[in-house]
């Protein structure tokens, strides 16, 4: 689990950098708001805009472990 999380951070700070802010900001907001759904929804058109974005993965990787759907967010984190 600690490997997980020092993945998730490292992702996150590294993946923030490059990415469009209007599209992230507005995901992360939707995921803090614990709008799953939507969350999930905004993350994946800023992934669709840049398959590199490693925040975008990091965060669907995310949801998909409230999903309980471990092997998706596996391939999820590794892309992040």
């Amino acid at each position: 689990m600690r490997g997980w999380l020092t993945l998730m951070i490292l992702c996150l700070s590294v993946g923030a950098a490059a990415v469009s802010a209007a599209g992230l900001d507005e995901a992360v907001a939707l995921f803090q708001a614990k709008r799953y759904p939507d969350a999930r929804i905004a993350f994946e058109k800023v992934a669709a805009q840049d398959s590199q974005n490693a925040a975008a993965h990091y965060y669907l990787g995310r949801l998909a472990l409230y999903r309980d759907e471990p092997a998706m967010a596996e391939t999820e984190l590794e892309k992040a």
